[in-house]
């Protein structure tokens, strides 16, 4: 074979690659999957946010039903994760408001290999009661149909933030049905 069909097909190759590889893998930042992606745009747009911040009267005592139900799910789907909950305080980007972690709703999923997560929280989203994943500067919102750049003071490359609905209770019970 001759250099110059070698360097032809070398180069069919990077194109392929190029197109096929994550575009994360350019910017870092959590691309999700297109089928994911679609998927969520079927479930509710609706955001249940936390009340004001009133120095901690406004927090509940814990996890909801809803949350430990999807950290069980979590962990039944991708392994013995280390995954963080509850913790009653003002919202780090919006101290007048409680924290999602203070009304017992959000999730830190600790794993520095997030993306396969995210993916998979957001593609089963409206049966999991999911309103929100940041993963990676990169947030997803029910509701808004698309992902955004986060700016946060966190970036989340350690670990995926989830949280659910307030309304979320059944999604406990059918969170089985997406493992």
């Amino acid at each position: 074979m001759s250099v110059r069909r070698v360097l032809r097909l070398s180069s069919v190759v990077v194109v392929m690659l190029a197109l096929w590889l994550p575009e994360a893998v350019a910017d870092g930042s959590w691309h999700p999957d297109p089928a994911a992606l679609a998927a969520a745009g079927a479930g509710p747009a609706t955001y249940d946010g936390a009340p004001p911040w009133d120095g901690g009267a406004n927090c509940s005592s814990g996890l909801t039903p809803a949350a430990t139900a999807l950290a069980a799910t979590i962990r039944a789907r991708f392994g013995d994760l280390d995954i963080g909950g509850y913790a009653c305080r003002p919202n780090t980007a919006s101290s007048g408001r409680t924290s999602i972690h203070g009304v017992g709703r959000a999730l830190d999923v600790m794993t520095t290999d997030g993306a396969p997560i995210a993916d998979w929280l957001l593609a089963h989203s409206a049966a999991l009661g999911v309103q929100l994943i940041i993963w990676n500067h990169t947030i997803w919102r029910a509701g808004a149909g698309s992902v955004r750049p986060y700016g946060g003071p966190n970036p989340h490359t350690d670990h995926v933030h989830v949280e659910v609905r307030a309304g979320a209770a059944g999604s406990a019970r059918r969170a089985v049905l997406v493992l």
